[in-house]
């Protein structure tokens, strides 16, 4: 547990969605007391923690983004020589914009994230440390984002076993984003160089922590399939785990505005255990990006896909490359598959170990673009 509690501090710490420093001060004026009553809920076979929403907490929303008036059309039209100046003086931009969109306001949204006790950090750091490992250890060196901390194999093969000397759980955020995007355009500067056509194409999923459900963590499909043995101490563990999370689910509102009455899907944000779940959910995906579209990049941080394949389908459009992957998704025996009726804009991610989870890929962000020399 104090290796669980360092490391659930750390976490915090560099944790942007999920402000927490003055409840670490105060949890550890009696720290070894409090280690002692959480150990003591854990190892009690009568204690339902994982009802007590003085553990699983409660949620609170911070600033997501903010969007500009929409100028009014009659005052700046199409044909105007004005129409596309950009300004580099975002504080003039921003009083230009409002003041050229007569009586509409500026709309901010907001994110959904969960506001827990430190008890709950470190329970979900111990889980990671017990079993959530596990998980991460079946996701290929294709993702980047949201990875454990490891220690060198000692045979010079596989990943190793976690680091629990390391201060976080995870590996640092920067080496691994750089990396996953320079080596994406590495692959097409040597491509293009060598005079091979290549498409490249970005898209990330939509709304992706609110849309996962995390019961597939002990669906026996899924644990068969990708190879994961737990012992029953783990599926213990982890069934009362995923219980707290779905109460604090249900305690939460929709985190989609459209659909309020939506069914509690997700898990919170700025908890370290769920950067673990849903990295491992999209497992299935990422077998059937390597296995059945054999790119010549595949590069998946946490939600965000970069992928560069060399154009021998006549890629010319989107249109053109989605249907090219609903095809091979159509015939693939990965768990995985593309549902698109060829005009919307939901593209989704079906995964077979887990029906529940609303997985789609966001067409409006995405971008593809079909490169030559």
């Amino acid at each position: 547990l104090l290796v669980a509690y360092r490391k659930a501090k750390y976490d915090a710490y560099y944790e942007r969605n999920h402000v927490s420093a003055a409840a670490f001060c105060s949890y550890e004026e009696n720290l070894i007391e409090n280690l002692e009553s959480i150990l003591a809920l854990l190892t009690d076979p009568q204690s339902e923690w994982w009802a007590d929403p003085g553990i699983y907490g409660s949620y609170t929303y911070i600033p997501k983004r903010i969007d500009e008036p929409q100028a009014n059309q009659r005052e700046t039209p199409k044909d105007s020589p004005c129409f596309s100046v950009l300004l580099s003086d975002e504080d003039k931009r921003w009083i230009i914009s409002c003041q050229s969109s007569a009586n509409k306001k500026p709309k901010a949204t907001f994110r959904l994230v969960g506001k827990h006790p430190v008890a709950f950090h470190v329970i979900s750091a111990l889980w990671i440390l017990k079993v959530g490992h596990q998980y991460d250890a079946i996701l290929s060196r294709s993702v980047r984002g949201s990875r454990l901390r490891r220690c060198k194999p000692e045979n010079g093969k596989g990943i190793g076993t976690p680091n629990r000397i390391a201060l976080g759980s995870f590996q640092p955020y920067a080496p691994n984003f750089r990396a996953w995007r320079a080596e994406g355009l590495q692959t097409i500067r040597s491509e293009l160089n060598h005079g091979r056509e290549v498409v490249a194409v970005t898209t990330d999923v939509r709304s992706f922590y609110h849309c996962v459900c995390p019961t597939y963590l002990l669906e026996e499909r899924f644990l068969e399939r990708a190879g994961i043995n737990l012992s029953p101490e783990d599926k213990e563990f982890t069934d009362k785990y995923l219980r707290a999370l779905l109460k604090w689910n249900r305690s939460s509102p929709s985190p989609d505005d459209t659909q309020p009455n939506r069914e509690p899907l997700g898990v919170p944000v700025g908890l370290s255990a769920p950067r673990v779940i849903a990295n491992a959910l999209l497992w299935g995906f990422d077998e059937f990006i390597e296995r059945d579209i054999c790119p010549l990049y595949y590069g998946r941080y946490v939600d965000d896909i970069f992928l560069v394949l060399r154009n021998d389908q006549r890629i010319e459009t989107a249109k053109d490359f989605w249907s090219f992957l609903q095809r091979r998704s159509d015939a693939t025996t990965t768990p995985a598959k593309l549902i698109w009726d060829g005009t919307s804009d939901d593209i989704r991610i079906d995964l077979d170990y887990s029906p529940e989870s609303e997985i789609f890929l966001a067409p409006k962000k995405s971008k593809v673009f079909v490169l030559d020399d």
